[in-house]
């Protein structure tokens, strides 16, 4: 199975990722991203864009940060049909747990007291990831034997399948 495109979400064949799209956020769950994000004509025309990739890179990192096989976690996610509904799922959650709390920006990490940076990586998925997301990742993967979130050694994806078709 191949990843397709929807009006809700897009696949990203360069980042090997979903996104959602502004007309399926506003569909699914009824939030206009541009009066929620100010984008309009006085505010950043990128704001949305820019939020929609911070939704999904927030949620790909919390699902890879702790596995043994991230290339075999993009594959399931790419190309394992029942998936893309908890994909699905995940990313809007997680819109509309980065709205009713304001997550809107880029947290910088820096400690300007300590004179110290944290890792944006950990930052983001440790704080800021929606609760619905965990619960999601925690669950079992449809027609397998583990959960997206876990420590379980997973199964290492062949180098001829790595990001072939997807």
């Amino acid at each position: 199975m191949k990843p397709f495109n929807d009006e809700i979400m897009t696949y990203d064949l360069n980042e090997h990722k979903y996104y959602l799209t502004s007309n399926g956020v506003n569909k699914a769950i009824g939030v206009n991203l541009d009066l929620a994000l100010n984008s309009g004509l006085s505010g950043n025309p990128f704001a949305v864009r820019n939020f929609l990739e911070n939704v999904t890179e927030t949620v790909y990192e919390y699902i890879y940060e702790d596995s043994s096989s991230e290339a075999y976690l993009e594959y399931l996610l790419a190309t394992y049909a029942p998936l893309r509904d908890v994909v699905r799922r995940m990313l809007l959650a997680q819109v509309k747990y980065a709205i009713m709390n304001n997550f809107v920006d880029e947290f910088s990490g820096v400690n300007i007291a300590k004179g110290s940076a944290m890792d944006g990586r950990v930052l983001r998925s440790a704080v800021r990831v929606a609760p619905q997301v965990d619960r999601l990742c925690r669950q079992n993967v449809p027609g397998m034997n583990f959960c997206l979130k876990t420590i379980t050694e997973l199964p290492l994806l062949p180098s001829w399948l790595y990001r072939q078709g997807y």
